[in-house]
């Protein structure tokens, strides 16, 4: 809301303040308006300069009570027209004015109302012209600043200097974007998004660390994706809001381009897992597409999967990488393809290992994720060991999702080579294993509902010893043998084998038959 202050209206009417309001305040005039009612409460709501020339004195007292009246209801000052030339207020509206706080404004004989009132809409379009001018600047501003990139920072600092306010703008997952004030400790942003997600409404007005302080609503592509945190003991004031109203907007817009670019990064990063997997026929290119995101295809590269369990909604995973290369400063790249969450970084600013355990505790502080899961990959000394590295970060992650541990890591050395050599086959490898090993079996147990995959798989599980399969099984020695020997009649392979033993395992391991 525009509004004019006391001394503003009076510089533009050429009036004198002849006794200042109470504490030496600049009161804002919200209306002039003249009247000589001796109670005219009922038609004021406060702010107003009320006008007079003093036809409700008949006793002294009056002076009292009309002051009174107007200081009750909260009007700026009172008006008071002199009856003729070279003649003054009564000493008993001056003092009754003192004595209940209220402003006194001598207008003198020559000064009609009317003018006074026409000054106060000069006065109002002045000062309603001067923020309009001032917005526009503003809004020019903060869109220039979005365009640099340095758009969250600029805008508080923008509104930091036309409010005074300090303030921080955080994502609804708890990511500073900026603050104008003190760093955020761990727990008082835990406390800040625990009483939000409590909030039944914004603004939202909070009282415990880190307030006191009012918290808005930034909204991007239509939903609240952050919140402005406004540190004002005393509340934020009408012309204050209309700073931080503009402020809200810009930093919804600025969330909305950094969602794009985080978008734009995302499919381009994810064809480095092409790359990658297209082996040395394309090693100048992955090198050439590291470079763009800031890792030295020189140096060492690590590889971390995470994977998490939550509860829908945005992908944990993202924001936990996000805040763990941030925090770490790490030269690395997010690819995101399908369920696999993959941070390929330089390893010469911090151990893979380091990157899951901290990934880990992100995501054990995230209240959407009930469990998480993270593999750490070797570390490849060239481009021609990413790929081994990729695979064994995803195979270990696999691991550590059905490990005991809610927040399990599993290293690569954990994960076993028969999954690596899985992982680093095709598809139609895969596939063609499965196809005529297990389908057949498969097969025959539909038709015939028999046991003959569960049969197989006991048996590679106990190292062979047949008496241990048949326990484990329920069945005699006998009945064993003759499924085994079925087994083998319908894959042409011979169990007693050691080749045709692990090809069957690989099998059943790439069929998910086994773990």
């Amino acid at each position: 809301m525009v509004t004019v202050n006391l001394s503003a209206l009076l510089s533009v009417a050429g009036l004198t303040l002849l006794q200042p309001p109470a504490a030496d305040r600049d009161p804002v005039v919200s209306w002039v308006h003249t009247t000589e009612l001796s109670d005219p409460s009922m038609y004021l709501s406060g702010g107003e300069l009320i006008l007079t020339t003093g036809l409700w004195r008949r006793r002294r007292s009056d002076a009292d009570q009309f002051a009174g009246v107007l200081a009750q209801v909260g009007v700026a000052a009172l008006g008071y027209g002199l009856p003729g030339p070279g003649t003054s207020v009564p000493p008993d509206v001056r003092a009754a004015c003192a004595a209940h706080g209220l402003g006194l404004v001598e207008v003198p004989y020559e000064t009609p109302f009317i003018a006074i009132s026409k000054a106060f809409v000069e006065a109002l379009t002045e000062v309603r012209q001067s923020w309009l001018l001032s917005a526009l600047r503003r809004s020019e501003a903060m869109t220039a600043a979005i365009g640099r990139g340095s758009g969250a920072e600029s805008i508080l600092r923008m509104l930091r200097r036309d409010t005074g306010l300090t303030a921080a703008a955080v994502t609804r997952t708890g990511e500073v974007l900026a603050t104008t004030g003190s760093p955020f400790r761990r727990d008082e942003l835990a406390r800040l998004l625990g009483a939000l997600r409590g909030a039944s409404q914004l603004p939202f007005e909070l009282r415990e660390p880190p307030g006191p302080a009012t918290v808005f609503a930034i909204h991007s592509t239509g939903r609240g994706d952050g919140y402005l945190v406004c540190w004002a003991a005393d509340g934020i004031s009408d012309e204050a809001r209309t700073v931080v109203d503009q402020a809200v907007t810009f930093l919804g817009l600025e969330l909305a381009r950094r969602q794009a670019v985080r978008s734009t990064e995302l499919r381009f990063s994810g064809e480095l897992l092409d790359l990658i997997g297209a082996g040395p026929a394309r090693v100048g290119e992955l090198a050439a597409r590291l470079e763009t995101f800031g890792i030295d295809p020189q140096a060492p590269i690590a590889t971390v999967a995470v994977s998490a369990e939550h509860d829908g909604g945005d992908e944990p995973e993202i924001r936990a990488l996000d805040s763990v290369a941030r925090e770490l400063g790490l030269r690395s790249v997010l690819i995101v393809r399908g369920g696999d969450h993959l941070l390929v970084m330089d390893a010469a600013a911090a151990t893979p290992e380091d990157v899951a355990e901290h990934a880990m505790q992100a995501l054990a502080q995230d209240p959407s994720v009930r469990r998480g899961a993270a593999g750490v990959g070797s570390t490849a000394a060239t481009l021609d060991q990413l790929l081994l590295s990729v695979s064994e970060a995803q195979q270990a992650c696999a691991l550590a999702r059905h490990d005991d541990d809610d927040y399990a890591i599993v290293r690569a050395h954990q994960a076993g080579s028969h999954r690596l050599l899985l992982a680093l086959a095709s598809t139609d490898v895969r596939d063609a294993l499965v196809g005529s090993l297990i389908d057949p079996l498969r097969t025959y147990d539909a038709q015939r509902q028999t046991q003959l995959v569960e049969t197989l798989a006991t048996f590679l599980g106990s190292a062979g010893q047949w008496q241990r399969t048949a326990d484990a099984l329920h069945v005699h020695v006998n009945t064993l043998r003759h499924r085994l020997a079925r087994v083998e009649q319908l894959t042409g392979r011979d169990l007693a084998s050691m080749a045709d033993r692990v090809d069957f395992f690989l099998a059943l391991r790439a069929d998910g038959a086994v773990a």
